[in-house]
């Protein structure tokens, strides 16, 4: 399964768009392999939308996120960036549920 990121737009902040986004693909991914997040042509992430994009959706999806969530990313200088805000969406997320 593949997700063009930048088909929701090139700057993706709002959370609601990272919960509408989550909630579309609940429903298709059970039986899905491999589930590629296309970061091509997306230029910023907020940490609210990779919180409640990535890291709800690790936390639904447990340890098989880590062997079946890709990402494609496009060469450019800010693919690391990018990378490093998933990663903190994933840990508040996780931090958020731990304190619970």
């Amino acid at each position: 399964m593949k997700i063009k990121l930048s088909e929701y737009g090139k700057t993706l902040g709002p959370r609601v768009l990272g919960v509408k986004i989550k909630n579309e693909l609940l429903g298709k991914i059970e039986n899905v392999t491999e589930i590629q997040f296309d970061l091509t042509e997306v230029k910023s992430l907020s940490t609210g939308f990779c919180k409640e994009l990535f890291g709800e959706l690790y936390i639904e999806m447990g340890e098989d996120f880590k062997s079946k969530v890709k990402f494609k990313l496009d060469g450019a200088e800010n693919n690391e960036r990018l990378l490093k805000i998933i990663n903190r969406g994933i840990s508040s997320s996780i931090q958020n549920r731990d304190s619970k």
